[in-house]
């Protein structure tokens, strides 16, 4: 049957029962959790030998406009742990040390980051010797 005109209530929407939420929901679950615990001392080893950005360069020699800090405040994945990349993630040349703002904009402009080789979709398309080349420019004072 079709309807031709618009529903229309005669008493307003109420619950029943209120919203039973004894605490509030945790930030990370479970599994988060437990993944960060088993990652952390290497992430940490992993940084403290590879100190500097190696995105900024890369984004510098390509012409893109950047606001590296210099120093590495995280590690970027070529191919995401959330596109399979969960096994592949100790792959050689598929981290890279990685400054907030420099992360920031290859997440944020994920087709410029494939066609500079900083992000990928398949563990196919990463060379294991790919190191970045970061030159002697790379240690200029204040980057």
């Amino acid at each position: 049957m079709l309807r031709r005109t618009p529903l229309k209530t005669k008493t307003p929407l109420r619950s029943k029962t209120p919203l039973a939420r004894g605490k509030r929901l945790k930030p990370i679950g479970k599994t988060k959790a437990k993944e960060i615990a088993e990652t952390s001392d290497w992430r940490r080893e992993w940084l403290a030998e590879h100190p500097r950005c190696e995105v900024g360069p890369i984004l510098d020699k390509a012409g893109v406009v950047n606001y590296c800090w210099g120093s590495a405040t995280g590690i970027h994945e070529k191919f995401k742990r959330s596109a399979g990349g969960n096994q592949h993630l100790m792959t050689p040349g598929n981290l890279l040390a990685a400054c907030s703002p420099c992360n920031s904009q290859i997440e944020d402009q994920p087709v410029m980051a494939r066609e500079l080789g900083l992000s990928v979709r398949s563990i196919n398309e990463i060379d294991e010797d790919d190191s970045p080349d970061l030159g002697p420019s790379f240690y200029r004072k204040g980057k």
